[in-house]
Formats: C-alpha cells, structure tokens, sequence
C-alpha cells in the first residue's frame, strides 16, 4: 500500500489515501470526540468506527493523571491503528495554557498575569517545569508560551502546524 511508504512522496501518499477512504471515513477526520464520550467501550467503538479527526481533553475533561491519560491515549490510537479500515490515528489535544490541566499535573497562573508582573524570567521557569508533566500522547495542545512543547512554534503541537496566522514556519 502505497499511503505506507514512507519513501513515496506524501502528494503521492495523500492521494492514494484519499483515493481509498469512503465519504464516512472523510467526514470522521473532521470530527472530533471527547473523552467521556469514549468510556464506554461499546460507544467508543460505535463512534471511532470510521475513524475520528481528534481526541478532546483526555486529561482535563476526565479524572485521569497524566500517566493515566498517556495510557487511555496509548489504547484509542492502538483502537484507530488496529480497527478502523485505514488505521489513521486521531490527533489528541489537550488544553495547556497554564499547564497541563489534569488531575495531579502542575498548573500556574495564565501568562496575561505573569506578564503583569513584569519579570519575564518567570515564564521561562514556568515553561521548563510544565513541561515534562504533559503525557507524549498528547500531539495537540492550546498553551500560552513558546515552546510549550518540545520542538513547537508557539502555542502548536509537535506536528508542527502553525496555530497562529502571524507565525512563520
């Protein structure tokens, strides 16, 4: 299957995808779930049959702790990888303005307020301690700082896609 070579060019890989997805399957990519929505095993499944564009707030919208969250991710993608016809993975995104909002994960106050106070060291700390908290599941996020996470452009994602249309890639 060509969408499976990595040596193929991605125009060619795209299409070949394309070419291959029915409309329910497209239409899935644009849509996303919430975590609660997938507790149940059975609805899960009902809702992630055809794929699913993103995953919401695993974290923030659940009880887990980080450590649960990765694991909870880690189990959708393998559900979308092993049991969808494609096997596309979701997009997972969580909410990190002011770190990970999750139970038992570190969370400052937003940085509209730590500009006010005027010692922007502040939120370079900030930055470096919220960090390693957020679970490598998570590929999407909305923080408030550069390099929220490793290898972002601003308030991004380790895809690398450009949230803000004043951001240069």
């Amino acid at each position: 299957m060509p969408t499976a070579t990595p040596s193929i060019p991605i125009e060619n890989r795209v299409a070949d995808l394309l070419a291959q997805m029915t409309l329910e399957e497209k239409l899935a990519q644009l849509g996303s779930c919430w975590i609660y929505e997938l507790a149940n095993e059975g609805e899960a499944a009902r809702l992630l049959q055809h794929g699913i564009g993103q995953i919401t707030r695993i974290g923030g919208a659940s009880n887990l702790t980080p450590a649960e969250s990765a694991a909870a991710a880690n189990r959708i993608q393998k559900f979308l990888l092993e049991e969808t016809p494609l096997g596309i993975p979701g997009m997972v995104h969580e909410e990190c303005c002011a770190g990970y909002m999750a139970r038992d994960a570190t969370v400052f106050p937003q940085i509209i307020g730590l500009a006010s106070t005027w010692q922007p060291e502040l939120a370079t700390q900030m930055a470096g301690v919220a960090n390693p908290p957020l679970p490598s599941s998570i590929r999407q996020s909305s923080a408030g700082w550069p390099g929220a996470l490793p290898g972002s452009l601003w308030s991004c994602s380790r895809i690398k896609i450009p949230c803000c249309p004043c951001q240069k890639p």
